[in-house]
């Protein structure tokens, strides 16, 4: 009996490790796709609104850490409606450092003119920078394949008992 409750917990474990890898992967994919998309919006002038850095605890476990993070805001026009957008890239890094956080909106001073990328079918959608966090994508793609990886071999194990 108690052998076979370990064997149904490792298929678990195995489970959620593979299916958070596979939601990695897809997370990736998915981004990747959008970036196609993003590359043939139309653009229209911005004016920043906000471009601060705001930082709070993040509670891992047992750790507790600060994290700051940018806060950009900026607002914009398409058939003369009015949208406001957060966004600099698809993709963005969170930062744990104030210095990293106003590194990232440094370009972005309140009141400076941008460039806005929306979406055509969703102008509220919107991003500063069309190019991709390719550092963001690959930290997510390389711990995607291993938790998947982990995850199918880990079930192999669990099934060969």
């Amino acid at each position: 009996m108690l052998h076979s409750a370990n064997h149904i917990g490792n298929s678990i474990f195995a489970l959620v490790f593979s299916a958070i890898g596979l939601s990695m992967l897809i997370a990736v994919l998915l981004s990747i796709r959008k970036s196609k998309s993003v590359q043939q919006w139309p653009s229209t002038t911005g004016t920043i609104t906000e471009s601060t850095t705001f930082g709070s605890f993040q509670q891992s476990g047992k750790d507790r850490m600060w994290i700051e993070e940018p806060k950009l805001s900026y607002t914009y026009f398409v058939g003369g409606q009015e949208y406001v957008g957060h966004n600099i890239r698809i993709t963005e890094t969170d930062t744990a450092s104030k210095q990293a956080a106003e590194d990232k909106i440094a370009p972005y001073p309140m009141g400076k003119d941008v460039t806005v990328f929306y979406n055509p079918k969703s102008p509220d959608d919107s991003v500063l920078e069309k190019q991709l966090d390719t550092t963001t994508l690959l930290m997510l793609g390389i711990g995607g394949s291993i938790f998947l990886v982990v995850g199918i071999l880990i079930f192999l194990n669990a099934s060969k008992f």
